[in-house]
This record gives C-alpha cells, sequence and structure tokens, in this order.
C-alpha cells in the first residue's frame, strides 16, 4: 500500500526508526519593547538597531551538524509513498544530536535534494501545535516551527518566546542559523533581564558569638 498508518507510540517508533533509516539521513528588571535584529553570521545586533542590554541570541547551544541523523517519535504515524509526505502525531519528539524538538504534530517532506543524488531524504519538517526547542543552553516556544534542510535554518512563529538562563525573549518571528548557532529575532521584541539572581546569596551572617557567648 502507498499509504500505511500506525498507532500507539511503540508501533510508530518502530516505523519511525525504519523511516529514520531511509528518509531522515539529512545531508546536509522591568519587561521593555524594543526592536532587535541579529546579524547571522556574528550574532550581534544589526547595525543601527538598538540591542536588549543584557540579551544574548547568539544560540551556541542549537549549532547542530548536517550529518546528524533525525530520530523521530510519536504515538501515530501516517506515510503516504505517493506523494512523499509522513505525518507524525500525538506527543512527537524529534532529535537531531543535542538539538530536541516537541509539537503535537510533525509533518515531513522528502525527496531528492537539489545538489545531492540521494534520494528519499528529508526537504522539510513542519511543527505545529505548540513547538518547544530545547538545547543545553536554550529553550524556544512557538506556536509552529518549520525546518528547511537545505537552508540549514528553523522559522519559528506564533508567540515565540526563547529563555536563556534567567533572561527571555519574545517576538513574533525568529529564525534559527543551526550551522553557526544563531538567531534572528523579528518583529517587535519584549526582553526581560533578571539580575536578581545573577549570582548566589551572600551567606546571612548572625549578629551574636556563639563562641564568644560560650567562652565568657
Amino acid at each position: 500500500m502507498a499509504s500505511t498508518s500506525a498507532r500507539a507510540r511503540g508501533a510508530a517508533c518502530l516505523l519511525g526508526a525504519a523511516l529514520v533509516g531511509l528518509v531522515f539521513s539529512a545531508p546536509p528588571m522591568q519587561a521593555q519593547d524594543q526592536a532587535v535584529a541579529i546579524e547571522p553570521a556574528t550574532g550581534q545586533p544589526a547595525a543601527g538597531l538598538a540591542a536588549p542590554r543584557g540579551t544574548n541570541l547568539s544560540f551556541g547551544g542549537f549549532k547542530v551538524s548536517a550529518d546528524m541523523p533525525i530520530q523521530v517519535v510519536s504515538d501515530e504515524l501516517q506515510m503516504d509513498q505517493n506523494v512523499n509526505t509522513a505525518m507524525f502525531a500525538g506527543n512527537v519528539d524529534v532529535e537531531q544530536g543535542d538539538l530536541k524538538l516537541n509539537s503535537a504534530t510533525v509533518f515531513v517532506e522528502y525527496g531528492m535534494i537539489e545538489g545531492s543524488s540521494k534520494p528519499n531524504q528529508i526537504i522539510r519538517l513542519t511543527a505545529s501545535g505548540g513547538v518547544t526547542i530545547t538545547s543545553p543552553t536554550e529553550t524556544a516556544e512557538a506556536a509552529d516551527a518549520v525546518y528547511t534542510i537545505a537552508t540549514r535554518e528553523i522559522v519559528m512563529t506564533g508567540d515565540v518566546l526563547v529563555t536563556q538562563g534567567l533572561n527571555t525573549v519574545a517576538g513574533e518571528r525568529m529564525v534559527v542559523y543551526l550551522d553557526d548557532g544563531t538567531a534572528e529575532m523579528q518583529g517587535r521584541v519584549r526582553t526581560f533581564i533578571d539580575k536578581s539572581r545573577s549570582k548566589d546569596p551572600e551567606p546571612v551572617q548572625s549578629d551574636s558569638d556563639p563562641a564568644g557567648e560560650a567562652g565568657q
């Protein structure tokens, strides 16, 4: 059959593993409002635009090698070989190296990538239904995300929220560049910088001196 369907997380995982082997070998303070753009090459603010003080959108944890395999686990999987697509649904987990993505659904398009001689490669992954992308150092949340393999970019849209340590950045749209580990937040950006817990609290000193009192 050209179209297959699997239910239950175990079955979807097995079929997903088979699909991974066939398809998923990818080739390559106070709150304040500010407009900010980050240069992809340097991770620094674009000329002429103010950067939120203390906020860093250099996504070092999101840097992923192009030859890393992609693994997908879900509750359900539907494949249509006639149009080279696969739909993963139900608590979908996608992993590529240290990069992890979770969403309600992930729609995968695969085929021949321009400039490559290998068939059945991922062209694009579209995640919907609330997307969370995590690395060892950052977390990014949005309504939807599109991961295009050829450009090595993830475009996140809809109430984008980035958490880096104690700081958060919210915006309308964000592009993550996986090859160099940087990101560009687009639209109006709202930042929250928490310096209150940047250092460990000083130990509490007692006014009394038990040792001195004992010696009296």
